[in-house]
């Protein structure tokens, strides 16, 4: 039976181990993302862009999807067939949890508006009893939240009427006459919201509990429009204005690779961190806010930042070095042990070659000390003869060529003590 050398067996161990372990390691980042943003022109469009961006930066093909907003992105999201996204924003309030949803955290505060035709008669939700009032189309985020808050301040269907329109078309049907209010959740940087706040039509109706209400909702905030920070010269608002803010979630299904989600964070901190009207720099991204589950990338991301590998390598160069280290390592350990009994197996393997022959040289000796006759004598003193002849034959490295001249010495040593008497 042939026998293999030792490091040819420690290779073939390596590779086993190496590819046991590489089994286990998740495939190489997607090259192509595709992201839920919302309505053309709208706030999570311009949000989606700048995400697209940051991936498209390292080299990542991006696709953004117009949607009819949050509603939709979750449920494409969640979904198990060709309509599903990878990255989504989603209002919080909404989604509560979703198997297979995890967000990496909140890009902005999204405040919700409350425009009337008149001056509230009552605090914040309590005003809109008895009003017709445009708050989206059942299903969407705005409706979600609307009804939420009006049931916690004890209004159902038969105190008021709600209305499917949203958005922009809400705060116009409400100049135009045709509902009273407009309940809509917006970014103060989308360009309709600034447009009616400046219509003096129009009266922005204040959360004057919104503490009380960030309480109740983990998901929900108390902010601050501030006097003038929408128009400093025409003084706009003209007053502090307390708001209650939802945020917008940055979320992903759950099976998106680290390396993307890391990518998204790290575009998220270096485009989402400068503030707004309502938040100052530093506020986002953050991973409060939400109601996902924060993924295991986003916790770390938003204790440590990004990690040393990230900070300092390209893209594909960090991916690269952690793919590899997650085999290398392991593999490595569990080597170890092999690795440091080589050595002494080599050793063995090569002093083994010379030490099966004092097997013989033991046989011989008995043979010659049994030795009566001159046939007898002559056959030992051929075998001893032959055996230094085989002995000489032997291949070892020069650093062992000692222990194979001392084989040689026993050999002659062992002649002379049992046949020197009998010659």
């Amino acid at each position: 039976m042939r026998r293999w050398p030792p490091w040819i067996l420690a290779a073939f161990a390596a590779l086993a181990l190496v590819w046991a372990i590489a089994s286990f390691v998740g495939p190489a980042p997607p090259k192509r993302v595709v992201i839920a943003g919302g309505a053309p022109g709208g706030g999570y469009a311009a949000a989606a862009e700048e995400l697209a961006q940051g991936l498209r930066e390292v080299g990542v093909e991006v696709e953004i999807i117009a949607t009819a907003g949050s509603a939709e992105n979750l449920a494409r999201l969640a979904a198990a067939d060709d309509t599903r996204v990878d990255v989504a924003l989603v209002q919080s309030g909404l989604s509560r949890e979703v198997e297979g949803v995890q967000a990496l955290g909140a890009l902005f505060s999204e405040p919700i508006w409350i425009f009337a035709r008149r001056t509230a008669d009552g605090p914040d939700m309590q005003a809109l009893e008895g009003l017709a009032v445009a708050a989206g189309p059942p299903g969407s985020g705005a409706r979600s939240l609307a009804e939420t808050l009006l049931a916690d301040n004890g209004l159902g269907a038969g105190d008021l009427t709600l209305e499917p329109i949203g958005g922009r078309d809400a705060v116009a049907a409400v100049r135009a006459g045709r509902v009273d209010a407009a309940f809509v959740v917006a970014s103060p940087q989308a360009g309709w919201v600034q447009e009616f706040t400046a219509d003096p039509t129009l009266a922005l109706i204040p959360f004057d509990r919104a503490p009380a209400y960030e309480r109740r909702a983990p998901y929900l905030s108390a902010v601050t429009l501030r006097r003038g920070v929408l128009d400093p010269a025409a003084d706009r608002p003209r007053q502090d204005v307390p708001l209650l803010a939802a945020s917008a979630q940055l979320a992903v299904r759950s099976e998106l690779h680290p390396a993307i989600q890391s990518v998204l964070l790290q575009t998220a901190e270096e485009r989402f961190s400068r503030g707004d009207v309502l938040s100052a720099p530093g506020t986002y991204p953050n991973p409060h806010g939400v109601d996902l589950p924060l993924s295991e990338e986003a916790v770390r991301f938003h204790q440590t930042g990004p990690s040393t590998l990230r900070r300092y390598l390209p893209y594909w160069a960090a991916n690269l070095v952690e793919r590899a280290g997650i085999v290398i390592i392991p593999a490595l350990l569990l080597l170890s042990p092999l690795i440091r009994s080589a050595p002494p197996v080599y050793r063995w393997r090569i002093r083994r070659r010379v030490y099966l022959w004092y097997r013989d040289l033991k046989d011989l000796e008995g043979r010659a000390r049994a030795a009566k006759t001159d046939m007898d004598i002559a056959h030992v003193r051929a075998g001893f003869a032959a055996l230094q002849q085989e002995v000489g034959r032997i291949a070892v490295p020069e650093s062992y060529t000692d222990e194979l001249y001392r084989l040689r010495e026993h050999i002659a040593f062992v002649e002379a003590q049992t046949l020197g008497a009998k010659s």
